[in-house]
């Protein structure tokens, strides 16, 4: 059984006189009433309706309400709701005359508390906490009080991974703490899972702080001059682990004529970004590993323009037509968004663009781009990058993205759907990093489902009983999945059954 049962919300019409909604909030863990639970009630469209909070008995009602579609989302400081709301946020209808009752079970929040020590047990101050959910679903934070103590509060239901790091350094000047998984491992896959039940309240969770051997890295900026970079500047260090999803920053000590220094750092590859305006800026992978490096120069780049051009294929009927487009620029230690128009050839220009890796994700902001075509290619030059990080520098040749309206569809039934979300991800590793090509869709009455415009490709197609995790999805679940071929301008079948989520 699924540990994010969270609420269980049930719609149960019924023929009373008027347009009626009422029902029960209890609580899922006692079965007592639960009082003071907000129920909003939205129209059709997201329109604002009516509001009301359960009694001490844990009852509500709306009532003389006009007919139509509705649905409601409810909440109370200290419990879960996203499962209450995923099912109450289905639309239904209110018919004349008719009562539909909305029963809320609601299931307490959890606290987890412990301390963060160091291998001699003792105690580490201002440690950074997070319980990351296994699932992709929900983190929480916290920073260690001067006994090494942690609480988080108000944790949902789940499965959890607990994670320390700390800024502070061990007594050995040759040593730094790592990232550390409870309850002393220093890899993610080693470190053991805490599970959260609903009002749970766990104590004694203690992290051991994990140390490596550090060596000192020190330098000096250079501006694009060829002169010492003078003024303010900014110099950080991110740890690069691959298949890590915890980076380490460590932010350097600066002086006015660009020389900066980073005392200790671990050992290991670690991406080191210097930001000094006006001047510019610039990124170098650094690796640390048995020696003190202390003459690292970096030289300063000029912010740059980079052009771009968009390519609908075909083109769209109106090419006159205002079309916005927002880029992101994902980068390695500094990360931009870009907004505005591209022209009647598709020209779009970013300006002051500061040089070092990034991965391009752009998006086209009208609805009927956005209906009708899908991202089919990015190319620098000649060189497709469509998911990759890049260097972009001011040599950089125009990058070219490409749109097309070829796209095929998925058309399947899932055996006793119900409220189940259906997804498809690619199966291509480097296009799951893109939300426009995990596709989702619904269940009818009669448990079909239909998606359209799917970039051509392969796929696997799974049916959850509940909103599922993006992060590492296909390689999680893919013994759930059902794989699928899209052709360009065909609709593929598929036959699912749902898929229970721990």
């Amino acid at each position: 059984m699924s540990m994010r049962l969270l609420c269980a919300l049930a719609l149960i019409p019924a023929v009373l006189p008027a347009q009626t909604i009422e029902g029960t909030a209890t609580d899922a863990l006692t079965g007592m009433p639960l009082p003071g639970v907000a129920i909003h009630l939205y129209k059709t469209g997201g329109i604002p309706a009516r509001e009301a909070v359960s009694d001490s008995l844990g009852h509500f009602r709306i009532e003389d309400l006009s007919e139509g579609g509705y649905f409601a989302l409810i909440h109370k400081e200290g419990y879960s709701d996203p499962d209450a709301n995923k099912t109450a946020g289905q639309h239904f209808r209110l018919a004349k005359d008719q009562t539909v009752r909305l029963d809320a079970r609601m299931a307490p929040l959890g606290t987890v508390s412990g301390r963060v020590l160091d291998a001699d047990d003792r105690p580490v101050s201002a440690a950074r906490i997070r319980l990351s959910g296994v699932d992709g679903f929900a983190s929480s934070y916290a920073t260690t009080d001067q006994r090494g103590g942690f609480t988080l509060k108000d944790v949902e239901p789940g499965t959890y991974i607990l994670i320390a790091q700390s800024s502070k350094e061990p007594a050995d000047e040759h040593l730094a703490y790592t990232t550390t998984y409870y309850p002393s491992a220093d890899f993610r896959e080693g470190g053991a899972k805490i599970v959260v039940g609903p009002g749970a309240e766990l104590s004694g969770e203690d992290i051991r702080l994990r140390t490596a051997l550090a060596w000192r890295l020190g330098g000096r900026l250079i501006s694009p001059s060829g002169d010492p970079a003078s003024g303010a500047s900014v110099v950080t260090a991110i740890s690069i682990t691959e298949g890590s999803s915890e980076s380490e920053t460590v932010a350097a000590r600066t002086l006015a004529n660009g020389s900066f220094e980073f005392p200790r750092l671990h050992s290991g590859r670690w991406s080191v970004t210097a930001v000094a305006p006006p001047a510019g800026a610039a990124f170098r992978d650094i690796d640390v590993v048995d020696k003190d490096i202390d003459e690292l120069e970096i030289r300063l780049a000029e912010p740059f323009t980079l052009n771009l051009k968009i390519v609908r294929d075909p083109p769209p009927a109106n090419p006159r037509s205002r079309t916005e487009v927002r880029i992101f620029l994902n980068g390695e230690g500094n990360s931009d968004v870009r907004e505005g128009s591209i022209d009647e050839k598709g020209a779009f220009t970013a300006t002051r663009v500061m040089e070092g890796r990034y991965r391009i994700v752009p998006l086209l902001g009208d609805v009927s781009s956005m209906n009708s075509y899908y991202l089919a290619s990015i190319r620098l030059a000649e060189r497709e990058v469509l998911g990759e990080n890049v260097q972009l520098t001011a040599a950089s040749p125009s990058i070219t993205i490409l749109y097309k309206a070829d796209g095929g569809g998925v058309r399947g039934t899932v055996e006793d759907c119900g409220s189940a979300h259906v997804v498809l991800v690619p199966q291509e590793r480097a296009l799951q990093g893109f939300g426009d090509f995990i596709r989702r869709a619904a269940c009818d009455a009669g448990g079909h489902f239909v998606v359209a415009n799917i970039r051509p490709g392969e796929y696997y197609a799974f049916a959850f009983d509940r909103q599922p995790p993006i992060k590492d999805l296909a390689e999680l679940l893919v013994s759930h999945a059902a794989r699928v071929t899209v052709r360009s301008g065909e609709f593929s079948g598929v036959a699912l059954r749902v898929t229970r989520l721990q």
